[in-house]
């Protein structure tokens, strides 16, 4: 009998939940924000956060603008490319209905999407049977296109960047806490600040 699993990303998260002797087919459920999001706010008219520019989707597919904030593939693009599974279509595309959900999973993922303090989101995954998840965390946010533009001298925002490490650390600690209230749990930080910062600051390395 066919059984069906999930990946879980949130904001770039990754989570499997692999039921053992069952022949699962494995999908991605994807929430975030424009790091993520392949069409979302296209079908928000009164979202602000539009990726219908000229330079989005240049390189990816036709490369007109795809609903995508980049040029080319997002985050969890890449990451569900690089492990083999479905791109999943976006919450609000036209063509969404059961069938797709089933074959492909499906993408929430928002641009300018917010965080909620509460934690219930954590505990329904696990109740649908997420046991695995790895939560990517903010890279220096004072450093992004809007940032820059709203500034003086176009550069980095440090006020907007310490307010993502100090997000980081409480998302840190608090999946730590949620590890071991959850039975066979493995809930995982990722820091993406440094590493994202280090290409910034040192563009020629990479």
């Amino acid at each position: 009998m066919k059984y069906f699993c999930a990946i879980f990303v949130l904001l770039i998260v990754l989570g499997l939940n692999a039921s053992d002797g069952y022949d699962c087919k494995i999908v991605q459920f994807i929430f975030g924000d424009s790091l993520s999001d392949v069409g979302n706010n296209r079908n928000l008219p009164r979202s602000l956060a539009q990726a219908n520019l000229p330079f989005y989707g240049i390189d990816f597919g036709n490369g007109l603008p795809n609903g995508r904030f980049t040029n080319g593939r997002t985050v969890s693009d890449i990451i569900g490319d690089k492990i083999g599974l479905p791109r999943p279509v976006a919450f609000l595309d036209p063509s969404m209905n059961e069938d797709v959900i089933l074959e492909n999973g499906v993408n929430y993922a928002s641009g300018g999407g917010g965080i909620l303090n509460e934690t219930g989101g954590y505990f329904v995954l696990h109740s649908l049977g997420a046991r695995k998840l790895m939560v990517f965390g903010l890279g220096p946010m004072g450093c992004i296109p809007l940032q820059r533009a709203l500034s003086f001298d176009g550069q980095c925002q440090n006020k907007a960047s310490n307010l993502a490490k100090r997000f980081n650390k409480a998302a840190a600690t608090m999946l730590q806490d949620l590890e071991t209230k959850l039975p066979n749990a493995s809930y995982k930080f990722g820091e993406a600040y440094d590493l994202v910062n280090d290409v910034i600051t040192n563009p020629q390395k990479y």
